[in-house]
């Protein structure tokens, strides 16, 4: 799809399930081709995040991400939390922008603090 197209786009909601181990984090090394494993699950996260920043014309944007909570707990300690995050900092265009993830503990509040977008927990619904 050519970007002019891309950026008349001014509403999108969506729902992620990403699948396998999270955060997704870069592996030591080169990656090799085809991209698989965590490589792959890393170029997705990156590459989705900054195709939305791409989006000029994006107005309303939705981001529902589902993920197993064994490995959403764990981000907010990874020594990577921020890095994974970082990509989300890129999206800057919506005046609306809502990120609904499965639950939030603020034992490390600085890292949603900085998001540019409202971060609402999946099971409370409730504003965070």
């Amino acid at each position: 799809m050519k970007q002019e197209n891309i950026n008349m786009i001014r509403k999108l909601h969506f729902k992620w399930n990403i699948l396998g181990a999270f955060p997704p984090t870069p592996p030591d090394g080169i990656p090799v081709v085809p991209v698989t494993g965590q490589w792959y699950r890393y170029v997705l996260w990156t590459g989705v995040w900054r195709t939305l920043a791409s989006m000029s014309g994006l107005q309303d944007l939705r981001v529902e991400l589902g993920i197993p909570h064994r490995g959403w707990r764990n981000l907010e300690s990874h020594p990577d939390a921020a890095t994974t995050l970082d990509p989300i900092m890129e999206v800057t265009a919506p005046s609306n922008f809502e990120l609904v993830v499965p639950s939030v503990s603020y034992s490390n509040a600085a890292l949603w603090e900085t998001l540019p977008c409202r971060v609402v927990t999946a099971d409370s619904r409730t504003r965070t």
